[in-house]
């Protein structure tokens, strides 16, 4: 394997993070494909193993239709959604039998992400439990420093000729010092974050999927969440509830109904407030935030991170009620933020408007030369 050190700017908890392993409610390869490079999908046809391992990982690996050397396979999940190669203690059968490092870098090093192609970073995906649980129980705004890293696996290469290597470090280090102005709302934030993001080198305006009158994002962001239902099996189950919440309701009784249930969210959990925003601030620092997709202008973040606020609260206030659990609101944000970071979330969001320029084909695995998001791991 190829060890890789670097500097890497990372988030305050970082170094706090320790995975559930078996106590996870939700095991970070439930109901995903694990992309895996060339030399480690040959090393797992090629172990040498029990007969009971060997005919999981035969039924789990999968070649890409168009292999790469960084991207040539896949460890697809059973029918329940499982990793073939998880126990029914949740735990890794692999790991157990073979030792980490027989693992593929996703599965070592998830939930870290390092990336370097415009500037080095390694933050910890928002999808996954125990980051969630870090952040709900946290206060103050996250901050952020340099550590020196080592990987063992292969990371992307610096872009030295793009005009993004010059721009991106002050804009995304920017736009994440707006999104924790506490002073001002997290809308308000994101409105800030709009005006910061159309001075930058990038031509094209930005354009508008929710409507700038609130009242009207309530009819919109029912319809956003009812087509992730069915795009991402993970949340239906939490988007069902959204459409069953609101039903024929009139435009007026739709805002009513938010207003309840948002006033009813913030009654049962008094910091989500402060919540939300580390979620958000998480996001944005792990999805390279505002180049998070090569095929999107830069601009077009403004409004991604609308929805993905605007769809954060319906989600969870529809999944909440007076006696609901941290575990319960947490488990609603992991499935919500696998959509958001796993796949072409921000993309699909603008093809389903119309506006990518894809002949409205959305792409969910997030698997193209041109995604800038890099999660290798």
């Amino acid at each position: 394997m190829e060890n890789n050190t670097d500097f890497f700017y990372t988030p305050d908890y970082y170094d706090n993070f320790r995975c559930k392993g078996g106590s996870c409610r939700n095991t970070c390869c439930m109901g995903y494909s694990v992309g895996i490079s060339m030399p480690e999908y040959f090393r797992l046809v090629g172990l040498t193993c029990s007969d009971d391992l060997r005919r999981r990982l035969d039924c789990g690996l999968k070649v890409r239709e168009k292999p790469e050397k960084t991207d040539y396979a896949v460890i697809e999940p059973d029918w329940f959604g499982r990793c073939h190669a998880l126990g029914e203690d949740g735990l890794c059968l692999l790991q157990k039998e073979q030792g980490a490092r027989v693992l593929p870098a996703v599965c070592r090093y998830y939930p870290r992400s390092p990336k370097r192609k415009y500037d080095s970073e390694c933050s910890c995906a928002t999808a996954c439990e125990e980051v969630l649980e870090l952040l709900f129980h946290r206060s103050d705004p996250m901050t952020f420093s340099v550590r020196k890293l080592s990987f063992d696996m292969e990371l992307e290469k610096r872009d030295e000729d793009s005009g993004k290597i010059r721009e991106y470090p002050y804009v995304h280090k920017k736009i994440i010092g707006l999104m924790q102005q506490r002073e001002y709302s997290i809308d308000r934030r994101i409105e800030n974050i709009g005006r910061e993001l159309s001075g930058c080198t990038d031509p094209v305006p930005a354009i508008s999927l929710l409507p700038e009158n609130k009242d009207a994002d309530i009819q919109v962001l029912p319809e956003l969440i009812e087509w992730c239902g069915r795009e991402y099996p993970t949340l239906s189950p939490f988007a069902d509830r959204v459409k069953s919440t609101f039903g024929e309701m009139s435009p007026e009784e739709r805002k009513r109904k938010t207003e309840f249930l948002l006033a009813r969210l913030k009654k049962t959990f008094p910091g989500i407030d402060l919540f939300f925003e580390q979620l958000m601030v998480n996001d944005m620092m792990f999805m390279y935030s505002p180049y998070t997709d090569g095929r999107l202008p830069v601009s077009y973040e403004y409004e991604a991170l609308k929805i993905i606020h605007g769809m954060l609260c319906l989600l969870t206030a529809c999944n909440t009620d007076e006696n609901s659990t941290e575990k319960e609101l947490t488990d609603v944000c992991v499935f919500f933020f696998r959509a958001v970071e796993f796949t072409a979330f921000r993309y699909n969001m603008f093809v389903l408007n119309g506006s990518a320029g894809n002949d409205n084909n959305d792409d969910n695995d997030n698997n193209n030369d041109d995604d800038d998001n890099g999660n290798a791991a």
